[in-house]
């Protein structure tokens, strides 16, 4: 059985010894897209712990039945890092067009590397946070 994660020259390489003859990668290519499946970068999250997963659904099913008013009252805030170094570790998986947000095409990553910016900012229902840039650290370390 084949490896999603592998790259064409790498599934040739391992299917030409079973074929008993040399296998192009464009032949791996071509094969897979007539299948259906396609190269594509997964999508990156961040991994929950079960204990993680039940305190959002406790939290959800708290406030599901909150006034718009209520939320009013509310800023949700995020951050993201992004990385401004060439990172050649990108992946691929094969993967039908649309399934991106399947649980086996998404990458679960819990660091991040060195060399980003981290962004931050928040929203409510009445406006919003302007975007905060941060070259190194954490917003928690500010």
């Amino acid at each position: 059985m084949c490896q999603r994660t592998l790259t064409a020259p790498q599934l040739a390489s391992q299917l030409s010894p079973a074929a008993g003859r040399p296998i192009s990668r464009h032949i791996v290519s071509r094969r897979l897209h007539e299948g259906g499946l396609f190269a594509r970068r997964p999508v990156m999250c961040v991994p929950l712990s079960p204990a993680d997963v039940r305190a959002l659904l406790h939290w959800a099913r708290e406030h599901r039945s909150w006034t718009p008013e209520q939320w009013g009252h509310v800023l949700f805030s995020d951050e993201s890092r992004f990385n401004i170094q060439n990172d050649s570790r990108w992946a691929i998986i094969w993967r039908e067009p649309g399934t991106g947000y399947r649980a086996p095409d998404i990458v679960k990553r819990d660091h991040y590397r060195s060399g980003g910016l981290l962004v931050w900012a928040g929203i409510a229902t009445n406006g919003r946070i302007d975007l905060y840039v941060f070259a190194g650290g954490s917003v928690a370390a500010v």
